[in-house]
């Protein structure tokens, strides 16, 4: 399973590049997607957007 830190998610950080490390992360079960300017909620995240994105971790 891949894990990317909350940290590693704010705005600054996202606008600085993060945005194409991490365009879909999976916060709390649902699929959060980076819009430029946030995270927009798509929803509980499915068996395969677990495979395919990480999932977020505290620090």
């Amino acid at each position: 399973m891949k894990t990317v830190k909350l940290s590693q998610l704010s705005s600054l950080k996202m606008v600085s590049g993060g945005e194409t490390r991490h365009p879909k992360v999976i916060l709390d079960g649902n699929l959060k997607e980076w819009v430029g300017f946030g995270w927009i909620d798509e929803g509980p995240a499915s068996p395969a957007d677990e495979k395919k994105y990480p999932t977020v971790i505290t620090d």
